[in-house]
C-alpha cells in the first residue's frame, strides 16, 4: 500500500482508501501498468483524486477488453504498417564554426531556449534579470535565470551566474535544506537555471532554492497497436572483443530461429530496431586500440555491420546514429554516418541513417535518441553517480534539458548558430548507450534506457573503472511502455529474461 501511495503523491494526486484497498489485492506483476493508466486518465479528465469508481471502471473496462480479444488473432509485426517518421536530424542543419562569434552565438541560443522552457514554470514566475538583482535593495528577495560559469563546493557552494548583460554570485550555505544541498550537487557547468535567495551583498545572494528546467510530469504517448522496439547500441564491429557468437543469436532471434515459443513469439511483434551509435570499432579511437582491433579497415567494419543488418527481417524498420568510435565527426550535434565509409549500410532498404542526436516517432510514440558521450563528464561531475547506473546521469540531462550541458571536457560541441542540444519538448522515451550497461528507470513519465552493447570489456574501460554489462537486450512495448531484457549470452534464451 505504501509503494501505491508513493506512486500516486509523486504525481500530485490523491487516492480514496477504498480504491486503495481495491488496488492492493491486484497482482504485483501488472501494478506498475494498471496505476500508471489509472492515472493518465484522471490527470486527463483534470482530477486530483483517485475514486473507487476510477478503479472499478478501469477494472471493468480491462476485462471487456480481453473478452473481446480471445476470439481475435494477434497480428504478427510483419502484418503492421510501420509508423516512422523523423521529428528532427541534424545531418543537413550542421554547418559549425570555431571563431569567438560563433561560440557566442552559440551559447545565446542556448541561454534563451533554456531561459522560455524555464519561464513556463509556473514556480519561475516573477523571476527578473540579473541586472535588475543587483538593482535590488540589500535584505530584498530576489529571483532570477542564468548560467553557471563556476561552481565550487567549500563549506556550501558558491555559483556564479551570468546571463546576456550582467553576472551574480550566488551562495549555498552548508546549513541549507538538505533539499538544497541535493540540487546544489546536481548544478552542472554551464547549465541554465533559476535561482531564489536573498540578497546579502552588491552581487551576493543566499539561495533558498534551485529551480531547473525539467521536464513536466506529463502524459507519455503510446501505440494503439501492441508492437515492439528492439532498443541496442555498442556493437562495435572490428573489435577482437565483439560478441560475435551472442550477436548472431539475437539475430536469429530476431528472425523467429531461436528459444522457445513465448520467446519467438515476442520476436514476431518486434516492428523497430534503434541503434544509438557506436556500430564499428573505429580506427585510432583511443590510445592502444590497435592492439584490440581484429579488422583494421574502417570501410572493411562497416561492410561487415551491414552483412550483420542484412539478416535483419524486412519488416522491421532499423534506425542508427553515430557514436563517437563511427565515421561522423567527433563533436556534437554528430551527422549522420559519413556515406563514404558505410555506402553498404546505406543501400539497406529497411535501415535509416540519421545524426546524433535525432528525434523520431514510431507507432506515435516520441524517442529521442543520444549516443550518450556527455554521460562520462555527468557521471564525473556529480558525486555519487557511477558507470554502473547511467540511468541516474541521463535522469539529470533531463532535469537539465540538455544533452551535454557541461562545455570543454571529454565531449567536443560544435558552435552552431543555434543549440540543437537543448531537449526542447517531452520525451516518451530517451534512448542512450555509450556506458555499455543496460538499464531503465521512469522519470515524470518519461522512460529512460540506456541500452548495453555487444562488446566485452577493453582494457580502457578497466583503467577508467567501467564494468560492462554486454549481450543483454532491453526490449520495449510501444502500448505500455513495458521493459523486457533478453540475455543473449545464456546458452538458451529461456535461461534469463527479466520483465522489469
Amino acid at each position: 500500500m505504501k509503494n501505491i501511495v508513493r506512486m500516486i503523491v509523486a504525481h500530485g494526486l490523491q487516492i480514496e482508501p477504498k480504491a486503495l484497498e481495491k488496488l492492493s489485492k491486484l497482482d504485483q506483476s501488472v501494478l506498475d501498468t494498471v496505476i500508471n493508466e489509472i492515472l493518465d486518465k484522471v490527470m486527463e479528465r483534470g482530477g486530483f483524486i483517485i475514486t473507487l469508481n476510477d478503479v472499478e471502471e478501469y477494472c471493468g473496462i480491462k476485462r471487456e477488453q480481453v473478452e473481446a480479444s480471445v476470439s481475435v488473432k494477434q497480428m504478427s509485426a510483419r502484418e503492421v504498417e510501420s509508423k516512422l517518421e523523423v521529428l528532427f536530424d541534424p545531418t543537413d542543419k550542421i554547418h559549425g564554426g570555431n571563431s569567438i562569434d560563433d561560440f557566442y552565438r552559440y551559447f545565446k541560443s542556448r541561454f534563451k531556449k533554456l531561459e522560455k522552457i524555464l519561464r513556463r514554470r509556473i514556480d519561475v514566475g516573477g523571476s527578473t534579470t540579473i541586472s535588475n538583482a543587483l538593482k535590488a535593495s540589500l535584505k530584498s528577495h530576489v529571483k532570477f535565470i542564468g548560467m553557471v560559469t563556476e561552481k565550487i563546493k567549500r563549506r556550501g557552494f558558491k555559483i556564479q551566474l551570468e546571463d546576456l548583460e550582467s553576472s551574480i554570485t550566488v551562495i549555498i550555505s552548508e546549513n541549507s535544506d538538505r533539499k538544497l544541498i541535493e540540487k546544489a550537487l546536481m548544478v552542472l557547468q554551464d547549465q541554465v537555471i533559476c535561482v531564489s535567495g536573498v540578497k546579502v551583498a552588491k552581487d551576493v545572494v543566499l539561495a533558498d532554492d534551485i529551480i531547473f528546467p525539467d521536464v513536466p510530469d506529463h502524459k507519455p504517448r503510446r501505440s494503439d497497436e501492441e508492437v515492439y522496439a528492439v532498443l541496442t547500441s555498442d556493437i562495435h564491429i572490428g573489435s577482437k572483443l565483439f560478441m560475435e557468437k551472442c550477436f548472431e543469436k539475437f539475430l536469429r532471434w530476431l528472425n523467429g530461429l531461436e528459444g522457445s515459443k513465448p520467446f519467438r513469439e515476442l520476436a514476431g511483434k518486434v516492428k523497430y530496431l534503434l541503434v544509438c551509435g557506436d556500430l564499428v570499432d573505429g580506427v585510432g579511437v583511443y590510445p592502444g586500440q590497435d592492439r584490440e582491433l581484429a579488422v583494421d579497415s574502417l570501410t572493411q567494419q562497416y561492410k561487415l555491420i551491414a552483412e550483420y543488418f542484412a539478416k535483419i527481417p524486412e519488416h522491421i524498420e532499423t534506425v542508427v546514429i553515430p557514436g563517437n568510435h563511427d565515421a561522423s565527426r567527433q563533436a556534437l550535434p554528430q551527422p549522420a554516418i559519413f556515406r563514404k565509409y558505410s555506402e553498404p549500410l546505406y543501400d539497406l532498404d529497411n535501415v535509416r541513417i540519421l545524426g546524433n542526436p535525432c528525434w523520431i516517432s514510431i507507432h506515435g510514440v516520441d524517442v529521442l535518441m543520444h549516443h550518450g558521450r556527455s554521460l562520462d563528464d555527468v557521471i564525473a561531475y556529480v558525486p555519487g553517480l557511477t558507470f554502473q547506473e547511467p540511468d541516474k546521469a541521463m535522469e539529470i540531462l533531463l532535469k537539465a534539458r540538455h544533452l551535454t550541458p557541461i562545455y570543454g571536457l571529454r565531449t567536443a560541441i560544435a558552435p552552431e548558430a543555434e543549440d540543437y542540444l537543448v531537449i526542447e519538448r517531452e520525451p516518451t522515451i530517451f534512448h542512450s548507450g555509450h556506458i555499455h550497461v543496460a538499464r531503465h528507470r521512469f522519470y515524470r513519465n518519461s522512460l529512460i534506457v540506456n541500452s548495453g552493447a555487444w562488446q566485452n570489456q577493453t582494457e580502457y574501460q578497466k583503467r577508467n573503472g567501467l564494468k560492462p554489462l554486454p549481450g543483454i537486450v532491453p526490449i520495449v512495448n510501444l502500448k505500455t511502455l513495458q521493459v523486457i531484457y533478453i540475455d543473449f549470452r545464456e546458452a538458451n534464451l529461456e535461461a534469463r529474461a527479466e520483465a522489469l
